[in-house]
């Protein structure tokens, strides 16, 4: 099953975003920080990732950055 990590500090966006992707029958993690979400990245492998740009902890383009 693929699996998403969503990183997006709206919580209604995120959690609607992780209730959809949910039942179309991804696994989804999610987290509303860059700092948790480079921490998620380095445990676990990932499909996808739906990356917000302005996070708090680590913006978006630097997340990107040290994960590529």
């Amino acid at each position: 099953m693929p699996t998403i990590l969503i990183v997006e500090d709206n919580e209604d966006i995120r959690l609607n975003l992780v209730e959809y992707l949910e039942s179309k029958n991804y696994q989804t993690d999610n987290t509303d920080d860059g700092l948790k979400a480079l921490a998620l990245t380095i445990v676990n492998k990932y499909d996808l990732i739906v990356l917000d740009i302005m996070l708090p902890g680590m913006d978006g383009y630097s997340v990107l950055e040290k994960v590529r």
